[in-house]
C-alpha cells in the first residue's frame, strides 16, 4: 500500500510522459543480427551508447508507471507485479549498461587502436555478447531474468487491475506490453511494447478520471436531494 503518492503532475507525467518517449527512442535501436557487435555498430558506436545511456533511467520510470497502477491495492497479484518489477529494473538495466553503454565505450576505444589490434577488441565484444550472464540474447541470464521481471510486472498488474473492475481492453494492451518484450527491446518489438503500455495507462487514466466524475455527479445528485 502506498502511503506517500506522489504529486499528481507528477504521477501523470510519468505514467503518461514515459512510455512514449520509450517506444519513440527506441524506434532508433536496431540490433545487429549476429553476435560480431564490434564491425555492426562501428559506424554508430556513439549513437549506440547515447541510446543506451538515455535507457537506463527511462526503463526504471517505466517500471514505476507500472507499479503506480497498482500502488494502492493489495493482494497477492499486486505483490508479484512488485517483485517483478524490482527483478526488471535490476537486470534489465545491468544488461542495458553492460551490452549497450560498455560495448559502445569499447567500440570507440578499438577505433582508436591499428587494426590488427581492433580484432582483439571484436573478439572480446563479441564473447561478452554470447556470454552466458551477461550476453544481449536468451538464454543469457541478465536479459532473461530481466524480461521475465517485466512479464510477471505487467501480467500481475492487469490482474490485480481485473480484480478490482478495471475495464478489460486496457488490461489487455498492458498483458501484451509484457509479452511483446519478450522478444526484445529493440525495433519493432520495443516500440509496439511500450505503445501498448501508453495504450494502457492512458485508458485507464481516462477511465479512473471518468469513474471520479461519475461518483462526484452522484454524490451532488444525493446532497441535492
Amino acid at each position: 500500500m502506498s502511503t506517500h503518492p506522489p504529486a499528481e503532475w507528477l504521477r501523470r507525467l510519468v505514467m503518461l510522459g514515459v512510455p512514449p518517449a520509450i517506444a519513440i527512442l527506441e524506434l532508433w535501436h536496431v540490433y545487429p543480427s549476429g553476435p560480431d557487435l564490434y564491425h555492426a555498430l562501428s559506424h554508430q558506436p556513439a549513437l549506440w551508447k547515447m541510446l543506451h545511456i538515455i535507457q537506463l533511467p527511462l526503463f526504471g520510470l517505466a517500471a514505476y508507471a507500472v507499479y503506480l497502477l497498482t500502488a494502492d491495492l493489495g493482494g497477492g497479484a499486486a505483490k508479484v507485479s512488485r517483485l517483478g518489477l524490482g527483478v526488471f529494473v535490476i537486470f534489465y538495466t545491468a544488461l542495458d549498461a553492460i551490452i549497450g553503454i560498455g560495448v559502445g565505450t569499447l567500440i570507440r576505444a578499438g577505433q582508436q587502436l591499428p587494426p590488427e589490434q581492433q580484432e582483439g577488441v571484436a573478439r572480446a565484444i563479441y564473447q561478452l555478447a554470447i556470454d552466458p550472464v551477461a550476453g544481449g540474447t536468451f538464454p543469457s541470464l541478465l536479459p532473461m531474468l530481466g524480461t521475465l521481471g517485466w512479464l510477471a510486472g505487467g501480467l500481475g498488474a492487469a490482474y490485480a487491475l481485473y480484480k478490482e473492475g478495471s475495464p478489460r481492453p486496457p488490461l489487455i494492451f498492458l498483458a501484451l506490453s509484457s509479452l511483446i518484450l519478450i522478444a526484445g527491446h529493440p525495433r519493432p518489438f520495443g516500440p509496439l511494447a511500450f505503445g501498448c503500455l501508453f495504450v494502457a495507462t492512458l485508458w485507464l487514466e481516462l477511465a479512473g478520471r471518468g469513474a471520479a466524475v461519475r461518483r462526484g455527479r452522484a454524490r451532488d445528485v444525493r446532497e441535492q436531494g
